[in-house]
C-alpha cells in the first residue's frame, strides 16, 4: 500500500515511478505540480495532502503548497525535467490541464 491509499504505509518506500510531474508557471514564475499516478488515474485530480518526498527530490525543488515545488533562479524547466525524469518521475501535462 501508498500512503495516500493509506495512513500507517510508509513514505520511505515511495520512489519517483510512483508520481506524475507537470511543469508550468503562474504569477509568481515558474513550478512544478507533483501527485501520486494512482491517485490521479483513479479520481482525475490532485492529491491535496502534503507529499513527504523530499528524500526522491533534486534537492533545489521547495515545496510552496501540497503538491506544488519551486525551484530558485538559475535552473530552466529542462533541467528540472531531466532530474525528475532521471529519478523515474513521469511527465504528464494533464495534471494543469485538470487544477
Amino acid at each position: 500500500m501508498k500512503p495516500w491509499n493509506d495512513s500507517s504505509a510508509s513514505w520511505k518506500t515511495v520512489t519517483g515511478h510512483d508520481f506524475y510531474f507537470a511543469l508550468d508557471k503562474n504569477e509568481d514564475g515558474p513550478y512544478v505540480a507533483i501527485t501520486p499516478q494512482d491517485f490521479f488515474d483513479r479520481n482525475g485530480y490532485w492529491w491535496d495532502q502534503h507529499l513527504e518526498i523530499d528524500h526522491i527530490l533534486p534537492p533545489y525543488l521547495a515545496c510552496s503548497m501540497e503538491g506544488i515545488y519551486e525551484w530558485p533562479n538559475g535552473f530552466s524547466k529542462t533541467q528540472v525535467r531531466k532530474a525528475l525524469t532521471s529519478r523515474g518521475f513521469v511527465e504528464n501535462t494533464d495534471l494543469v490541464k485538470k487544477s
